[in-house]
């Protein structure tokens, strides 16, 4: 019987402790006593060798580029006092050939994933920087270079636009956005919620064509709450929420040709669907779209070719389909190979979760990861060495480590330490940082070479160790049970300290159900 991970038991017993330190609410809620050292917000920058971090210098949000390597500061890139006064630097993204930056300032939430800003583009050769857009009167969202550099696709006000950098040169894309009506180039309440992504449009490779997403939500249900924002009394919020059974919003998707102005729409059929992803493929003019109907349990893959279409209407056909008796997951997961001819993906045909090697009418070539695990993150695919990177559950369920793989299944793992691994790689795959901890070990964070060989230790924990030791802490213990329907559950516990068999304690039990979301692991 598979494993399922959906339970998981804590026993909290005011940790009885002799000759050590006792434990107090000043230690766990309001001390650094227990706080961890971590590192993060890498960005690594197009060679592979270097990073970049936002930070504070100096009272100034500042970008400040370091050596993968030696870990020592190389420059500051920019800072607040490159900005108009009164702008704070909250985000930035480096243009391809990184000339260029966008610089978000005074950004603001607005559901979970998305936010508006005011943006600028600054120049790196002589340190100037200019507001994005002249005519803008309100902030600005998504805003993102064309990978030519040339250009820069943004939303405001539900509409999609796209600024020339050399002439300023603004073009309005689309003309209908309205609040609570049609939104261009972003997504609805729900795909951000539910598929994870707030950015509706998409540069081909070539720069050439923006593809994006309508959403008209005019027949959806408005949902209205009250929003305090420092005042004495709240303002009411209204937006389109769709419970279940009520309209969703109609989407389609649609292409922009930069230069010739126009737009087409891709034929997506009239029957109820979602459409999760869309992606470039490796051929800049080929633009593959996910299409999955309303139970999320038949998926397909459709190509559109717009080079070659004619007239407003873009017929798109399908390369892949599968079905499930249950659900398929939504993900990220899609490849394409640069030959153009091949993809790789993941998915549960199975049973588990497990990378596939396809050819362009989405035929298996080769099932690249087998087994009874699942494949946890897909991280991505190095064309140079022909390796593919991913983490598994493979050695444990409630473990996770980190492997590279070939298309022929010679694996090799990255991550050498038993427990809850995760990754993040430079640019090019030239260096990998594995963050490792287990259940009763707080973080170490190494630094490696693509060959694997360690660089340096990033951080330690050393001193918590200690801490903890002092405090004498129970360990954490985990164990498997068999439900009366014969399912295999997981979970953890903390026993009390000098626990006397037979004798009944009371237990604080958490539990939560959630496709994907373990909560019994070794971390």
């Amino acid at each position: 019987m598979r494993s399922t991970h959906l339970f998981f038991c804590f026993i909290l017993f005011g940790l009885t402790l002799t000759a050590q330190r006792a434990l107090t609410n000043e230690d766990i809620w309001y001390s650094p006593t227990f706080q961890m050292d971590y590192v993060g917000g890498f960005r690594s920058m197009g060679d592979g060798l270097h990073y970049t971090s936002l930070e504070m210098e100096d009272g100034r949000a500042a970008i400040v580029k370091y050596s993968y390597i030696t870990g020592e500061r190389v420059s500051k890139v920019m800072d607040d006092a490159s900005l108009p006064e009164g702008n704070s630097l909250s985000d930035y993204s480096f243009s391809e050939d990184e000339s260029k930056m966008l610089i978000a300032t005074d950004q603001e939430s607005i559901y979970r994933r998305s936010s508006k800003a005011n943006y600028f583009i600054y120049d790196m050769s002589s340190g100037t920087s200019s507001p994005l857009s002249a005519n803008a009167d309100s902030k600005l969202r998504l805003a993102e270079f064309s990978p030519n550099g040339q250009m820069v696709a943004f939303v405001q006000e539900n509409d999609l636009y796209v600024k020339t950098i050399s002439s300023g040169e603004e073009t309005r894309v689309t003309n209908d956005g309205s609040f609570n009506a049609i939104i261009n180039g972003a997504t609805d309440w729900v795909y951000e919620e539910e598929f994870g992504f707030d950015k509706g449009f998409y540069w081909s490779k070539d720069s050439k064509y923006i593809a994006f997403y309508r959403f008209d939500e005019s027949e959806v249900k408005e949902f209205s709450m009250d929003m305090f924002m420092g005042e004495l009394y709240p303002s009411q919020y209204r937006f389109k929420y769709p419970k279940a059974g009520e309209a969703n919003s109609m989407v389609t998707i649609h292409v922009y040709t930069i230069g010739a102005g126009t737009t087409q729409r891709i034929d997506l059929g009239e029957e109820e669907h979602y459409v999760p992803r869309i992606k470039w493929a490796d051929s800049s003019a080929k633009l593959c779209i996910s299409r999955m109907n309303r139970h999320q349990n038949h998926l397909e893959l459709l190509m559109a070719d717009i080079q070659s279409a004619r007239g407003p209407i873009i017929t798109p056909i399908i390369f892949y389909d599968e079905k499930s008796k249950t659900y398929i997951e939504v993900s990220d997961d899609l490849i394409f190979l640069k030959d153009g001819k091949q993809f790789l993906m993941t998915s549960d045909r199975d049973g588990y979760n497990h990378i596939y090697h396809f050819d362009s009418k989405g035929q298996v070539i080769k099932q690249v990861t087998n087994g009874t695990w699942d494949v946890v993150e897909f991280y991505g695919y190095d064309e140079t060495t022909a390796r593919l990177f991913y983490s598994s559950s493979e050695e444990g369920v409630t473990e996770k480590n980190v492997y590279s793989i070939d298309l022929k299944g010679k694996k090799k793992r990255l991550s050498p330490k038993d427990g809850m691994s995760d990754v993040e790689f430079s640019s090019g795959y030239k260096n990998f940082i594995i963050f490792h901890s287990d259940a009763n070990t707080p973080y170490d964070i190494t630094l490696y070479s693509a060959n694997g060989k360690i660089i340096r230790q990033l951080v330690d924990n050393a001193d918590l160790k200690k801490t903890m030791d002092s405090f004498g802490f129970q360990p954490k213990e985990f164990f498997t049970f068999t439900t009366e329907r014969g399912d295999d559950l997981n979970g953890w516990m903390i026993k009390p300290k000098d626990m006397v068999k037979g004798q009944a304690y009371p237990v604080l039990l958490a539990i939560y159900g959630g496709p994907g979301s373990n909560t019994v692991n070794n971390s």
